[in-house]
This record gives C-alpha cells, sequence and structure tokens, in this order.
C-alpha cells in the first residue's frame, strides 16, 4: 500500500501537474550501493544522481492482478529507459567490484517539479531481470519482488 503525505497530495491536487520520477538503482543485495536515476531535478537528492537521464515516456509497470473467476494471476513487472550519460563508466566499475545489477533491487519514486526529495512517494519495488544498452540508451527490464518468492 503506497503512503502519502501532505507535501505530496498538496502537490498533485493542483489542475496541473509536472512529475518528476527517480529511480534508484542497488548495486548491492544490502541495498547501501545505491544510485539515483531522475527524469528532472530533485531539490534534497544526495548520493551518486544522475539527474535528467530517466525517459519518463519509458517508465511502466504493471502490478499484481489477480483475477479468480479465470483462475489467473500474474506478477507485476517494470520498464524503463535511460540515456547512458557515463552509466556504461559506472557499470563496468562495479563490475570490476563484483557488483552487478542483475537480481538487485530497483525503487521508483514520483513526485512533483519543485517538491523536496522527502516529499516524493515510493510506487514500486522491483527486481532488475535484464539492462541492455543500443544506441546510448539503457533498457531496463525488472520483475515483482514477489517473482523470487516463487518456486516455480
Amino acid at each position: 500500500m503506497r503512503v502519502s503525505n501532505s507535501e505530496f497530495v498538496s502537490a498533485w491536487s493542483g489542475e496541473s501537474v509536472s512529475p518528476v520520477y527517480v529511480v534508484e538503482l542497488s548495486f548491492d543485495r544490502a541495498n547501501e550501493d545505491v544510485v539515483y536515476l531522475t527524469s528532472g531535478s530533485v531539490s534534497g537528492l544526495s548520493g551518486v544522481v544522475y539527474g535528467g537521464v530517466l525517459n519518463a515516456r519509458t517508465l511502466s509497470g504493471t502490478s499484481q492482478k489477480i483475477q479468480p473467476d479465470k483462475g489467473l494471476a500474474s506478477i507485476g513487472s517494470l520498464e524503463f529507459e535511460a540515456l547512458d550519460h557515463n552509466l556504461s563508466a559506472l557499470q563496468k566499475a562495479k563490475l570490476d567490484d563484483g557488483k552487478g545489477l542483475r537480481g538487485k533491487r530497483v525503487r521508483v519514486w514520483v513526485g512533483e517539479r519543485g517538491l523536496q526529495w522527502q516529499d516524493f512517494v515510493l510506487v514500486a519495488t522491483q527486481i532488475i531481470e535484464n539492462a541492455e544498452i543500443l544506441n546510448g540508451v539503457y533498457s531496463f527490464s525488472c520483475a515483482d519482488v514477489q517473482r523470487t518468492l516463487r518456486k516455480d
């Protein structure tokens, strides 16, 4: 369940909203070695930040869906793209240290232009399945964290 704060609710209740997305990539299982990819500027976000590289138009995902009348259930997924802007150099350095992205946590946060980082809201937590680069653009494919609990 998503928890919204009053600043977020206030920003999103206006007539027009300019959303800003932040994707947090983790390079270790403890989720301490993280970098942030943003679709715009975010005040108060610190750490390793690649600002403006996230393509918000390609950010798409599905959540869990259960259709008991049809006997169907699906687990969520997430896909997004980011401009390289030195991500290749970062990934190479991390891989040289034995840290890769596959199987690691990715979190998606949403806010509004002008909103402080602490007022952004976590909207998805997924696990990275694949990351590919083509023509200077990374494409990431992720699966819901619950997929890791599934035996078959």
